[in-house]
């Protein structure tokens, strides 16, 4: 990441100078080089290649720091000494601007870090239009106009952390449950965590799925009161037992927009942006 700081370009690897060290490459000759050497093009270089001018991407350095880098310039291969150290060949010299912590990027940029691929396309709508806006702020220029709705940030900004979180505080403060953070373990997949209500002290559990991902309701455990599932999307698979409730997607809306100060800080900072506030 410094390297790429340094020379202000985005780039991945997939280098073929062992092949050509004194060669300047075109993307041509660089092509027929990556055939003799992987047997194809890497789709990572061919998207790097193929990025059309001013493209938006995002960056992200070992301590989880999230940078936007506006694409400025044309195709390049490098193979110079610091460029063979960092791994980091086919560029594009871009302008990078730090965004800062997790909390400023929208969900659907988050879990595209997820994929295995070096470079991976987000999909998101609101996502893209979201990045033009905090580019241009940070760039100094003319924000677009841009204010996102609580459905759009339950949607598409919220990671799928953040969504449990809100949903953890919505069962808290609306059904009165208390969470039991030492439930949060990763060998329970069924389920996000288990919840205890002070009443009469029944158990239940929350299992929360973002995007497109379909909560499996033939999965959650019956030895529980409750067992409650959210879905954004509205995405579900299987047949629900009888202790089975789903969150309604307006409640949730209603719970962010009545009760800023029971959200989560991150949640709270995507409602200030859809509010008006920011």
């Amino acid at each position: 990441m410094s390297f790429c700081l340094d020379r202000q370009v985005v780039g991945v690897g997939w280098g073929v100078h062992e092949t050509a060290p004194e060669r300047e490459l075109d993307w041509s000759a660089y092509t027929e080089l990556a055939n003799d050497l992987y047997g194809k093009v890497n789709g990572s270089p061919q998207m790097m290649h193929d990025l059309p001018a001013d493209s938006l991407i995002w960056l992200r350095d070992r301590s989880a720091t999230y940078y936007l880098a506006e694409v400025t310039g044309d195709w390049q291969y490098l193979h110079d000494a610091k460029s063979v150290e960092a791994e980091v060949h086919n560029v594009r010299p871009a302008r990078i601007e730090r965004v800062g912590v997790e909390s400023e990027v929208p969900g659907a940029v988050i879990a595209g870090f997820r994929a295995r691929r070096a470079v991976q396309t987000v999909t998101s709508e609101v996502a893209a239009r979201y990045s033009e806006f905090v580019f241009a702020k940070l760039a100094g220029r003319q924000s677009p106009v841009w204010q996102p709705s609580l459905d759009e940030v339950v949607k598409s900004l919220l990671s799928s952390q953040d969504l449990e979180d809100l949903i953890s505080c919505y069962l808290q403060r609306r059904y009165g449950y208390l969470v039991m953070p030492g439930s949060m373990r990763a060998d329970t997949p069924a389920y996000e965590f288990v919840l205890r209500h002070p009443d009469d002290g029944h158990e239940a559990v929350l299992q929360v799925k973002s995007g497109r991902s379909a909560v499996p309701l033939d999965a959650l455990p019956t030895d529980v009161k409750k067992a409650f599932v959210f879905s954004p999307m509205d995405t579900y698979s299987g047949e629900p037992g009888a202790n089975v409730e789903k969150l309604l997607f307006p409640d949730i809306i209603d719970f962010m927009s009545t009760e800023p100060f029971s959200l989560p800080r991150r949640v709270e900072t995507w409602v200030r942006y859809a509010t008006g506030a920011e």
